[in-house]
């Protein structure tokens, strides 16, 4: 009885809205879909006013007088916007590929026709210039998700990146190359259909009302289709990201200007070493499915840098005071910071959350005070760099590179400052690790993964060294303490970053296993898989260099938002909890299965 009763108020208070659903469903074809998604996006394109004066500049007409773009309208438009920088053709096809891609998305189209009518040209704008992706999935612009996965839909963005720099491979051969790409092209497609469909508040979309519909729009062909993404291709895309440089000013009010940079010598190189740093065998063409879901944690900021290098491609005219350096260049190179800048943690905070006044970009500002010397390397002026200031702070060091030895970049990462001696028993957020690096001739990265500890048990000093802590609560510099110090296990037994201030020398160490035990002991690189028993022939290494260089950056941007609003009294521990893994591989595709039943 109760359950009849419950069955009548379900098909009084749902049923014109499933029949509606249906109905949708039933009839929607890929052509009316993309329109509907078109529809969606409109929003986000208010504050992007040369749109169409952008479109009808370039533009070419057909037969029938249809204006569309191709790739050379594409290639007049960079050459207009930047006269005076050489980009290649690679560079040039490569984001054309990208700019095709997301302007029929989900349903992958062949470049081989390459037009774009001005409702694609619209989609692939929304979508990449001002972060329509943030919304696919969503209903009400965003308000409402029809499944709650923050871990998925990250995942999701990133195959999508890789999938528009890639190439398609239409085939049925098993193949480890984005083996997966059939079931997310299949998911992309269900995310749309849950945006674009008729909805309500008290009921989100079914995944098997779903599923079928995203499976009959996607031809056979297409839903079998794979994205091959060459070395090349990734290496293209982050040279033009090491290009980038982003100015304070915003347009939209919330997209930064800026321009692409002359290409540096050691640019493509620098590239290149991030590419190897996914590992895997190097004389493979072609990466693989794991090395690309490695990829998201090894360059946690890509997805926002790639985002942002769109936004500066289509921003409008600047202004005299948007012109203006937003700070004075540091003796670094550039694509040095900007490397950086790709693989330092960035805030989870989507764009449709992000305040006018985010600032978003990575900037890496020089921690000196006039006092200092800026090839101090002692550890009295670390510890009050990072005792003195709330933000997260940057450790580079670097060699000059000689007839028998290349450039070597080292440095370390610290999220937090040092905090007060009364905080000291507070935590730190588990989700923000510390790390050490190498980012030149080899990138590798050694992201700690031991207990809780104080910062002035990460950095270990002498027996007769001064007491970091009081050293720390000091307001007058004390005198410098010039022998040896380490950054990493207080147990010296794994990991660390050595500097000796008095020889100017520092040696990076990874001995990350255990002699005993033979396991992953406080750091371990990102680039190994599996448990901690599966260590790679590489987890033992060491480099040793002369410190030609050695700078304290603070970092600022979207990084330290949390640190600024709240200071310092709450940043007083150094490191991730053991027991927090980051969900990848397997566990992470078993999750993402999930659907959410209500809207939320």
């Amino acid at each position: 009885m109760i359950g009849a009763l419950g069955k009548i108020l379900d098909e009084v208070q749902f049923g014109p809205y499933k029949r509606k659903v249906k109905k949708y469903l039933d009839e929607a074809r890929a052509d009316s879909v993309l329109e509907d998604l078109k529809k969606a996006l409109a929003p986000r394109l208010r504050g992007v006013k040369s749109l169409w004066t952008t479109f009808d500049t370039y533009c070419v007409e057909d037969s029938s007088q249809q204006p569309y773009w191709n790739d050379n309208s594409f290639r007049k438009y960079l050459e207009k916007l930047y006269p005076d920088v050489a980009m290649s053709e690679a560079s040039i096809q490569l984001l054309w590929r990208c700019f095709y891609f997301y302007a029929y998305h989900p349903f992958p189209r062949d470049t081989t026709d390459g037009k774009l009518d001005s409702a694609a040209f619209q989609r692939a704008v929304a979508l990449l210039v001002v972060q329509g992706t943030d919304i696919l999935g969503t209903q009400d612009g965003g308000d409402y998700f029809w499944r709650n996965d923050d871990a998925y839909f990250r995942k999701a963005n990133f195959e999508s990146i890789f999938r528009s720099i890639g190439r398609p491979e239409n085939t049925d051969r098993p193949s480890n190359h984005l083996d997966y790409d059939s079931t997310s092209i299949l998911e992309a497609a269900m995310d749309v259909l849950a945006m674009t469909q008729p909805h309500t508040v008290s009921l989100a979309p079914s995944p098997d009302q779903l599923r079928p519909a995203a499976q009959k729009l996607l031809s056979e062909g297409a839903s079998q289709r794979r994205y091959r993404i060459g070395r090349e291709d990734l290496s293209a895309l982050l040279s033009l990201l090491l290009r980038l440089r982003l100015r304070e000013a915003k347009w939209g009010s919330r997209f930064h200007f800026g321009t692409i940079g002359k290409g540096e010598p050691g640019n493509e190189e620098l590239a290149d070493v991030l590419v190897r740093g996914l590992g895997g065998n190097q004389d493979e063409e072609y990466l693989t499915s794991g090395q690309i879901i490695m990829s998201m944690d090894l360059l946690p900021s890509l997805q926002l840098r790639f985002h942002q290098l769109w936004a500066v491609l289509f921003q409008p005219p600047m202004t005299a005071d948007d012109k203006a350096p937003s700070q004075i260049p540091e003796a670094i190179p550039n694509h040095i910071l900007a490397a950086i800048s790709l693989f330092i943690p960035q805030p989870k905070i989507s764009s449709r959350f992000q305040p006018t006044t985010q600032d978003m970009r990575i900037s890496l500002e020089n921690s000196n005070t006039p006092s200092q010397r800026s090839y101090d390397p002692t550890v009295t002026r670390l510890v009050q760099s990072l005792a003195q200031d709330p933000h997260p702070h940057l450790i580079l060091l670097s060699s000059n590179a000689t007839a028998t030895t290349p450039l070597t970049v080292m440095g370390a990462y610290f999220p937090r400052p040092l905090s007060n001696a009364e905080a000291e028993k507070r935590e730190l957020e588990p989700s923000t690790p510390h790390f050490l690096f190498q980012l030149q001739p080899k990138f590798r990265l050694l992201r700690w993964k031991g207990p809780h500890l104080p910062l002035t048990n990460i950095i270990n000093t002498e027996d007769d060294a001064p007491l970091l802590g009081a050293v720390a609560a000091r307001d007058e510099p004390p005198l410098e303490y010039a022998k040896a110090y380490k950054i990493g296990d207080p147990e010296r037994r794994g990991a660390g970053l050595c500097i000796d201030p008095e020889t100017k020398s520092a040696t990076l160490t990874s001995n990350i296993t255990d002699t005993d035990s033979g396991k992953v002991v406080g750091y371990k690189p990102v680039y190994m898989t599996g448990n901690n028993n599966d260590i790679t022939a590489d987890s033992n290494w060491e480099v040793a260099v002369k410190i030609d260089y050695f700078e304290i950056f603070r970092v600022k941007g979207g990084t330290d938002a949390h640190v600024v609003s709240e200071g310092a009294k709450d940043q007083n521990r150094y490191a991730q909890d053991a027991t927090e893994e980051r969900i990848k591989g397997e566990e992470l595709s078993k999750r993402i299965q999930g659907f959410g039943s209500t809207s939320c």
